[in-house]
């Protein structure tokens, strides 16, 4: 990802900009002093090894602390939830101050005061159209709002049992995990661990008066920036995440929070006005570029933004008709342009192999999420069209199956073909991204070997996965905390819970050393505006085990990857 130059939005800044944002968040600012973390005299593998932090509970399990302590896994599980759920709302309410501050609200004051000066356009600031993309971009922070938006605006989700069968007393949800706990329940809350309340439950943090003020100071950010500056868009810039066609999307949803519809049909006109120009064609500006296929600045990024919109179409039925409905089916189904685009992303996968999928880019063969193949079918497994093609679907299988056996034996996988070392363990390249597609198969063909690849995948991550760089989601922690929530909300297995807990407890307990470490601190991959989000969806699965619901997988939400936000 090339470096972008958002303001206030480098180490320097941030650091500044903690120590003036007031003494409640004085356990933010960065300490000149390195973090008290010891590192592991003995290791197995040198290149993990170089780019993580050590796992203080590496030797731990939940199985084992319940086993020392003679407590049952239940209750070792509920004091974890109830000792740690104070701090990660602590954290959340902190880092969105924070966040909001440092981009939105003394940015626009700056932009205002400019705007005033010289007839309407931004010259104070350089910011440039470059700083808008969602991945380290100011739209970024506008992904972070709308999902917390519409989550203040939507009733939680609820699988088995509902609210109203959920007892004070904890569990009484039939599940082979919780049913041999019932009876430590009355115990618990006798040791002044209570259990939630089904009304008390994912309490919003955030009113949705403020959450729409904010929303507003951004867009006119973004719009006073595109006012001022000379847009030439890529064929880098038609995914939702890596691009100015991301930026499109959420200020065309703001607007529709707003209530701002010329707005919201100016951004979707900007959409169909560059989608045929970048995403369906290999020349742009009248040179021959080639177009990505992948997650972060290909097609499927885009397809996936198209999904999105029709998403929230569904969420909003009353929003433009710039957007088609979607099908009670799926978001990706019966859209004439996503078809298109798809069908260019298949056929530029099967030039190389007649029986499976790759995809080419830079030269290079990629295998990973953000970059590669495993981001791409990811996204195509998610369009009931390709399932139901038995030839495409077929060739998916064989692609992932083949890549299954390079897995290392220490669980990763590589980052491309011909790759021969484990050395990046992240949302971009590595098993980290993997987990989520191999569950994907498991619920579509039943086929275990798919969760025990998983399960290979996330021994990596416990081992390695706190990585140095920080807390975002592509190379931080919070990224790498994401597939224990997997695991978690898809096979019920409380042992991934107590690991994705724990990642957070340590992210959340050295975030003084950690969260000035990447170039853009405060953006939706590399910073803590992506961890807001994985840490909303963590405190959704605990309040659910507390009360003895369980948690279904769209309780949680990677950007970019998946729709969950919309699905109430």
């Amino acid at each position: 990802m090339s470096q972008r130059r958002l303001l206030l939005n480098s180490s320097m800044s941030s650091e500044r900009s903690l120590h003036h944002h007031g003494s409640n968040l004085s356990h933010l600012i960065h300490s000149s002093s390195s973090p008290v973390i010891n590192y592991r005299s003995t290791h197995t593998n040198p290149s993990l090894f170089e780019r993580c932090l050590e796992n203080p509970f590496v030797n731990s399990s939940l199985q084992l602390e319940a086993s020392h302590s003679q407590k049952s896994k239940n209750q070792i599980l509920l004091e974890l939830i109830e000792w740690n759920r104070g701090e990660f709302i602590s954290c959340i309410k902190a880092w969105v101050d924070v966040i909001v501050k440092t981009q939105i609200d003394e940015p626009y004051q700056a932009l205002m005061e400019s705007s005033s000066k010289h007839g309407g356009r931004a010259t104070a600031l350089k910011i440039t159209a470059h700083d808008l993309d969602p991945y380290t971009g100011i739209s970024g922070v506008l992904y972070m709002l709308i999902y917390l938006y519409i989550k203040a605006n939507s009733q939680c989700t609820w699988t088995s049992p509902p609210p109203s069968e959920c007892s004070s007393q904890g569990a009484s949800v039939e599940t082979p995990t919780r049913v041999e706990n019932r009876e430590e329940c009355s115990e618990i809350s006798e040791a002044n661990i209570p259990s939630p309340s089904p009304q008390n439950l994912n309490v919003n943090l955030f009113s949705l008066q403020y959450l729409k003020e904010k929303i507003e100071h951004c867009v006119k950010i973004i719009e006073l920036v595109i006012k001022g500056s000379t847009i030439q868009l890529d064929n880098g810039d038609i995914s939702m995440i890596g691009g100015m066609m991301g930026c499109f999307t959420l200020c065309a949803v703001a607007y529709d929070i707003l209530g701002d519809r010329n707005n919201s049909e100016m951004n979707m006109a900007r959409i169909e006005h560059y989608i045929s120009k970048l995403c369906l064609v290999n020349v742009s500006n009248n040179q021959s570029k080639p177009i990505s296929n992948e997650w972060l600045f290909g097609r499927i990024g885009y397809v996936y933004g198209r999904a999105f919109l029709r998403a929230y179409k569904a969420w909003n039925e009353n929003w433009i008709a710039g957007i088609s409905s979607p099908s009670h089916e799926s978001p990706f189904e019966n859209d004439s342009e996503i078809t298109q685009v798809v069908n260019e992303i298949l056929k530029d996968g099967s030039s190389h192999h007649k029986n499976s999928y790759m995809w080419e880019w830079h030269d290079e063969k990629y295998l990973g999420s953000v970059h590669g193949v495993a981001g791409i079918t990811t996204i195509l497994l998610d369009i009931p069209k390709v399932r139901k093609n038995q030839e495409v679907y077929s060739k998916i299988l064989n692609t992932i199956n083949s890549i299954m056996s390079m897995q290392y034996p220490d669980g990763n996988f590589p980052s491309s073909l011909g790759s021969k070392t484990s050395r990046l363990l992240q949302l971009c390249h590595g098993a980290t991204g993997y987990v989520g597609l191999l569950l994907k198969l498991y619920g579509l063909t039943g086929d275990s070997t798919y969760v025990d690849s998983a399960k290979k995948s996330c021994h990596c991550l416990w081992i390695y996965g706190l990585l140095k760089k920080g807390l975002g989601l592509c190379h931080g922690i919070f990224g790498n905390l994401f597939p224990f929530l997997q695991m978690y909300t898809t096979l019920q297995d409380e042992e991934y819970l107590y690991k994705a807990i724990r990642f957070a407890q340590f992210g959340c307990e050295n975030q003084s050393s950690l969260i000035s470490t990447p170039d853009h601190p405060f953006s939706l991959f590399e910073g803590i505006a992506g961890s807001v989000i994985v840490l909303d969806g963590l405190l959704r699965c605990m309040d659910c085990y507390q009360c003895g619901a369980s948690p279904s997988p769209t309780s949680i939400h990677m950007p970019g990857f998946d729709l969950n936000l919309f699905m109430n």
